[in-house]
């Protein structure tokens, strides 16, 4: 089934600036009310690496550990704008939040309300508590680093591959993690659009890791006295072992658990302050716990990936002339495939695959399948269903994780058969042009 001409210019064309007007001002109106509905959510939430990011606004690097010493893009924009307005760190850290909810929303949903047969899929995106999460935790870095990679993905889409280059490189000053979208990006880029635009890429990636690394010089050591790169690396069967195991492990260093059974390690071993290790009994409802988040942290969304990538060719998955879906797909599923070893906030965690959730799947779902109205609106409320079934097992204390997995297998289990029969048509070799030069 060719997709309708209609839609398919509509996907491509730059819009007017007064077409969507009223679609900007909703979307800034939400961000400042979402934002100020709780002024202090922030503060509430992880306080420990909120105080390292206000005291990067303060001018007090020197107290910061590292790695937040390196994500120095946030906090030196608000110290920059609070010193020329005269407003609060605070207030600043809110006003910088506002602007990025609202550039993270405005690019995420326009493609999506350009077409009346996409609006369900603008709200199977906008109703997630996904949201609720972004804007609570506007002190971190991570809205910056989303509303970042939204531009970086939309002048990829635009084919400014200067521009995108730049963007990457700030990128790295916001969170240093953008490591993995430069893995990703540099060798798609590299192989379908040439050399010339994966060197620059690359160029910019490296210009980024430099100037981050030299940006946070001057701050503290993190607390295992151990360098980046095996900082990084020891993070990941550490958060392994507790968010997929449920064993705590212990250290010297960080003695947040008690531990049952220590280990010395021999003295030629030197791993910055550690010389203890061990661990403590093993929890095993954490695993459950986290497999709950990540089923339902972007509602039926996998579970709709699942039957896209059996319903779909390898070449229609990875459109050549459209590196930004290939982008989307491999650094989106990446990151949510690794969310158990990033740390140990699996439920936040989880929310930096959007753009394998919102970009991708939902641009190939809208290029490749036909919706039904009144089994479509079946399948958006059994994805909302899914969605919020955490928030109800968190206030429920009479729910156990294992009943809310069952419901959440069922629900799954529902939906697949109702998109596998009746929802769906699929399109063997969908139409489509490439977006236009920036």
């Amino acid at each position: 089934m060719a997709i309708p001409k209609k839609y398919e210019e509509a996907t491509h064309r730059a819009p007017r600036s007064t077409r969507y007007s009223w679609l900007y001002a909703a979307l800034l109106a939400a961000s400042a009310v979402l934002l100020l509905w709780d002024t202090n959510a922030g503060s509430a939430i992880l306080q420990s690496d909120v105080e390292w990011y206000r005291l990067l606004a303060l001018g007090q690097k020197s107290v910061v550990m590292r790695p937040f010493a390196d994500r120095v893009l946030a906090p030196a924009l608000v110290r920059g704008f609070s010193h020329v307005s005269g407003i609060s760190i605070d207030s600043g850290f809110l006003l910088l939040g506002i602007a990025n909810c609202w550039i993270f929303l405005c690019i995420v949903l326009q493609p999506l309300l350009r077409n009346i047969n996409t609006w369900l899929l603008a709200a199977s995106v906008l109703l997630l508590p996904f949201w609720s999460t972004v804007f609570n935790d506007y002190y971190l870095p991570d809205l910056m680093h989303a509303a970042l990679l939204a531009i970086y993905f939309f002048l990829l889409r635009r084919r400014n591959w200067a521009a995108s280059a730049a963007l990457l490189f700030l990128l790295f000053t916001a969170r240093e993690s953008t490591m993995l979208l430069a893995v990703i990006a540099v060798p798609v880029l590299w192989r379908t659009i040439g050399r010339k635009t994966g060197m620059m890429h690359l160029l910019a990636a490296a210009a980024g890791m430099v100037v981050s690394s030299m940006a946070g010089r001057g701050g503290l050591p993190n607390a295992h006295g151990l360098n980046g790169p095996l900082y990084l690396l020891g993070k990941v069967p550490w958060n392994l072992s507790q968010n997929v195991l449920g064993i705590f492990l212990w250290s010297n260093t960080e003695p947040v658990h008690t531990p049952t059974h220590i280990f010395y390690l021999p003295h030629w071993l030197h791993l910055g302050g550690i010389h203890a290790i061990g661990f403590g009994a093993m929890n095993s409802q954490l695993p459950l716990i986290n497999m709950l988040f990540l089923m339902t942290a972007f509602g039926l969304a996998p579970c709709i990936l699942l039957l896209l990538t059996r319903r779909s060719s390898l070449r229609s998955l990875f459109p050549r002339d459209e590196p930004f879906l290939s982008i989307c797909l491999l650094y989106g599923a990446a990151s949510f495939l690794m969310t158990p070893a990033l740390g140990t906030g699996v439920s936040r965690l989880a929310g930096y695959a959007w753009p394998l959730f919102f970009i991708y799947l939902p641009e190939m779902l809208a290029r490749h399948w036909r919706w039904r109205p009144t089994p479509a609106i079946v399948i958006l409320l059994l994805h909302l269903a899914v969605a919020w079934i955490v928030p109800l097992y968190v206030l429920t204390a009479k729910m156990s994780v294992q009943l809310a997995l069952c419901i959440v297998l069922a629900l799954y289990a529902l939906a697949a058969a109702l998109l596998w029969r009746q929802l769906w048509q699929p399109t063997d070799n969908p139409r489509h042009t490439a977006p236009e030069s920036g």
